[in-house]
């Protein structure tokens, strides 16, 4: 997002200058009059659009008869990392809440003559600094004093409106370059609804939950060799509704060709929804997103809100969703700065004690072997317990003192133990990774994947198996932020084009999958996820 605070002639030769590049700034001035190429609004709309802006341009002096546009403490809402220029004429004027405001550290200041022939280079330290405020002193011709510039800004825009992708997202695309033309990476799904659905209000929902959640309206760039999130300005989504009631046999062929379509990481979008009319009452939501943007977490957030916002919507309110404090992005820069200070070092070592002389390849037993090089091919096979079978599982974890997961677990690994002799294995397992409360009301990757070893000796009982892995996945769950490639690295077990790292299996146990929300006037008579063409939890990530 870019704002542009103020108007007249600065204003319009900014959006000038502005132009070639796929933003569409917003525009605070007094009186509002529409600008060609730009959203302008009214100094009430400042509080709402400040807070979203990656680089503000101050386009009028901030003096006391400015005060109404800009000030201080407006100025502590911007975002920490967003860019605070300024170019009116005459540069910046210093006021006692600005000089307060440079001096308390939470902005830092830097002077900077446009009329210099030489302009600032890319690797000056000053656009290394998380916020900065430019002072550009026009004087003369504006066109020419503006013109270096926002040069300047052109050739650092692109950084300030993207961020290095997180770890996670780094294995998604690699291992996304093992099969382009696959949709191994996507996670669709099928929400049945049975009623009246306003298809103009479901567009409105998913529009307002991709201006929420940047990382619904990104996509990967690459840069001297690092991998980019770059996000797209907020757009309106543009929902496809298909009939299919003349039809009613080929949309459950259209939605799962669908799902396997690929996507295009580089271009984007990283999101496809749809809605489908099956009936004059009946519908089906259809509800895709890559896994570089979002994990089985964000489907049921992504619900959660959808029904919060056409709920509110339709009674003619509007919504209570809580205001997001940060974005996916804060997590993977977090993430980064954390693995390059060493802060998962602990962790790590604990792991690899763990893990030290594990196995990490499966021995299976199989029919045809999976060649040089590994397409991804999958399928998925459900059975139904019996409920006097899941109920015996229930009360046999009670009386071992475990839980459901390492009860079921333990199973898991003595029936792989019996298929491949092997008494020493390595299975994976999903955590959520979201070990911060800001953290679990954003749409984003955070799962990650870790490996939990069994030993299963000659003489070692059913009930200590299962209660050793029950320790195992507590210790797991205390250290689910530490990166699952940064563990891979450190004890030394490299990716292949036949094996993933450390493991060849998961287990995973979730009691529920159902939606319990519900919209109005519609109910849910039915929730699935639909095959990719790969396995229903692709290797090697989570």
């Amino acid at each position: 997002e870019v704002l542009v605070v103020g108007g007249g002639g600065i204003a319009r030769a900014l959006l000038a200058l502005l132009r070639p590049f796929r933003v569409r700034p917003k525009v605070v001035c007094r009186g509002g009059a529409p600008m060609a190429g730009a959203e302008v609004g009214t100094p009430d709309r400042l509080d709402a659009w400040l807070p979203e802006a990656r680089v503000v341009f101050l386009a009028a002096p901030l003096t006391a008869d400015t005060a109404g546009l800009i000030d201080a403490v407006r100025l502590r809402s911007m975002r920490r990392d967003a860019c605070l220029v300024n170019v009116a004429r005459g540069g910046l004027v210093v006021t006692d809440d600005l000089v307060r405001a440079l001096t308390s550290g939470w902005i830092a200041g830097a002077g900077l003559d446009v009329t210099d022939p030489e302009p600032l280079p890319p690797e000056h330290p000053l656009w290394s600094l998380p916020t900065c405020v430019i002072t550009a002193h026009c004087a003369g011709d504006l066109d020419h004093a503006l013109g270096p510039f926002v040069d300047l800004v052109r050739r650092n825009i692109r950084r300030l409106a993207s961020e290095r992708i997180s770890l996670l997202q780094e294995q998604i695309w690699i291992a996304e370059q093992l099969a382009p033309s696959r949709s191994v990476y996507g996670i669709p799904m099928v929400i049945r609804l049975r009623g009246a659905l306003d298809t103009d209000l479901a567009a409105r929902c998913v529009t307002e939950i991709v201006r929420r959640h940047e990382v619904l309206r990104s996509r990967v760039g690459e840069e001297n060799g690092e991998l980019h999130l770059i996000t797209d300005p907020t757009e309106p989504f543009a929902l496809p509704v298909f009939d299919f009631r003349a039809r009613p046999d080929e949309w459950r062929v259209f939605v799962e060709t669908t799902a396997r379509e690929p996507f295009d990481l580089v271009h984007g979008p990283l999101l496809r929804a749809a809605v489908l009319r099956l009936e004059d009452d009946a519908y089906a939501f259809y509800l895709d997103m890559h896994h570089i943007v979002a994990d089985g977490w964000s489907l049921r957030l992504f619900w959660t809100e959808f029904v919060a916002l056409y709920t509110a919507w339709h009674a003619g309110g509007e919504p209570d969703l809580p205001d997001l404090t940060t974005q996916y992005r804060d997590f993977a820069a977090e993430q980064r700065r954390i693995t390059e200070d060493g802060g998962y070092g602990n962790a790590l070592d604990a792991w690899a004690r763990e893990l030290d002389g594990a196995s990490t390849i499966l021995a299976l037993p199989v029919d045809h072997s999976s060649g040089e090089s590994r397409d991804y091919r999958g399928d998925q096979f459900t059975t139904v317990v019996p409920e006097r079978l899941r109920a015996d599982t229930y009360v046999c974890a009670k009386r071992l003192g475990v839980t459901p997961f390492a009860m079921l677990g333990g199973v898991w690994g003595v029936l792989l133990a019996r298929h491949t002799r092997q008494d020493d294995l390595l299975i994976g397992t999903p955590l959520a990774g979201r070990t911060r409360p800001e953290y679990q009301s954003l749409i984003g990757l955070f799962a990650n994947t870790m490996p939990l070893r069994l030993r299963l000796d000659g003489d070692v009982s059913f009930a200590s198996l299962v209660r050793e892995l029950q320790l195992s996945t507590f210790d797991a769950l205390s250290s689910q932020d530490a990166p699952f490639t940064e563990l891979a690295r450190r004890v030394g077990s490299q990716r292949t084009s036949r094996e993933t790292p450390l493991f060849q299996t998961m287990f995973s146990f979730e009691q529920s999958t159902e939606f319990e929300a519900t919209l109005p006037g519609c109910a849910v008579t039915e929730l699935y996820e639909l095959p990719n063409g790969g396995g229903p939890v692709p290797p090697p990530l989570p």
